[in-house]
């Protein structure tokens, strides 16, 4: 007796034992591919679904495009040589854009068409994109059953692309965050280890029975401030971000002169640098209504990073212009290392830091907490390369006298 194809339903009313044992196989089989998939990487899990479609449906031909959010679509197949993988490649790729095309709307010649039926799904994983496309020439396919087996397969093949997708974005969360550790553990050490130096120095000077040398302790207490400062930046950024994370950054607008704002900044960070002349561009008096104190952070955390990312020192430029009455554009611009296309946008990330190939202190904050800032007020920040190289960061805001009603 030949045994029954496993896409054959039983009779109504008849139980063919036959039957019934490949019914459980295939559901078996089906069950059975989540713990195949656990931990395997997404091209593997596509090209384990094109298997297991083949071998549960006994396709002549299959073609695979699928896609998590945000990720390239991953493609596979299997056919005969000859036209037909591309064909139902072309399939998959309309089906997966909303559109239904047949393999003979894509020849010149529609009797060009192999004989057999075309089965098109989309998988049911709301994250996850894209269509899978099965031809068989035999003349029942695909039964009710066949569709079952082929939509459930394409979903168990989704929901372990969305768990592997998860479990990267966890990987890179916990990397991100374990960095981010030992940088904060590093800054923060840097200047208590300095101020523990000076305390301890000058601890050693009081005990002395000889005067104490006004120079030298002038010069020492001016390097506790130093440091103290720095432990006070670190920690208020350390603050900020959890104020943000919980969405409790809130801002206290105000009428301010933005210009005169930009000065004091400048001059600030003038005092800490000779090797870089920052040059000024600013009208004389230019009022809006935004938050001083947290401007003053935004300004004060790219005119630094000019500094810091122009080792061999150069010009700094900061500018402010009004590109039209309703806004307001602040500029800093420096000859220093540049930032490239790629890492444009992904430097605004919290803790995302770029590998110069040298060490540059800081906890990667600096950027992330300005944009909070800018974008609390309205506005848009971002970077582009400097006319002479380097980098230009551009604060564009909106230039309000009065409150938002």
């Amino acid at each position: 007796m030949t045994e029954p194809a496993a896409s054959a339903a039983p009779p109504g009313g008849v139980v063919d034992q036959e039957a019934l044992r490949a019914h459980i196989r295939d559901l078996a089989s089906l069950l059975a591919l989540p713990a195949l998939w656990q931990g395997s990487q997404p091209e593997a899990i596509v090209r384990g679904l094109r298997e297991a479609l083949v071998s549960l449906l006994r396709l002549d031909a299959v073609a695979l495009r699928l896609a998590p959010t945000g990720e390239d679509a991953l493609v596979d197949g299997q056919a005969p040589p000859g036209r037909l993988l591309e064909l139902l490649g072309e399939v998959a790729a309309d089906f997966a854009a909303g559109e239904e095309i047949m393999l003979s709307e894509l020849l010149s010649d529609p009797r060009e068409a192999p004989a057999g039926h075309v089965l098109a799904v989309r998988p049911g994983v709301a994250s996850v994109s894209g269509a899978v496309v099965g031809f068989s020439s035999r003349a029942d396919f695909p039964t009710a059953y066949e569709r079952f087996l082929f939509q459930a397969a394409v979903d168990q093949a989704a929901v372990a692309l969305q768990s592997t997708e998860r479990l990267r974005q966890t990987q890179v969360a916990l990397q991100t965050r374990d960095t981010f550790f030992s940088i904060a553990a590093h800054e923060l050490r840097s200047p208590m280890t300095s101020l523990l130096a000076s305390v301890q120095l000058l601890k050693r000077m009081t005990a002395r029975t000889d005067a104490l040398d006004p120079t030298l302790l002038d010069r020492r207490l001016a390097m506790v401030e130093s440091q103290v400062q720095r432990l006070n930046r670190l920690t208020g950024q350390l603050l900020d971000v959890t104020r943000m994370v919980t969405g409790k950054l809130t801002i206290a607008p105000q009428p301010t002169d933005l210009a005169a704002l930009t000065c004091e900044v400048v001059q600030a960070v003038q005092a800490r640098t000779t090797s870089h002349p920052i040059v000024l561009a600013v009208p004389a008096r230019l009022v809006a209504l935004v938050d001083p104190l947290r401007l003053d952070q935004v300004v004060s955390n790219l005119v630094d990073n000019a500094v810091k990312y122009s080792p061999d020192g150069g010009p700094i430029t900061v500018a402010i212009t009004q590109p039209t009455d309703r806004t307001i554009e602040l500029s800093v611009e420096d000859e220093g290392l540049g930032i490239a296309p790629e890492h444009r946008e992904r430097i605004f990330e919290r803790a995302y830091q770029i590998d110069s190939g040298s060490y540059v202190s800081g906890l990667g904050l600096g950027l992330y907490i300005s944009r909070q800032i800018v974008d609390a007020h309205d506005g848009r920040i971002w970077v582009e390369s400097g006319l002479r190289g380097g980098s230009r960061f551009v604060v564009q805001l909106p230039l309000r006298l009065e409150p938002a009603a």
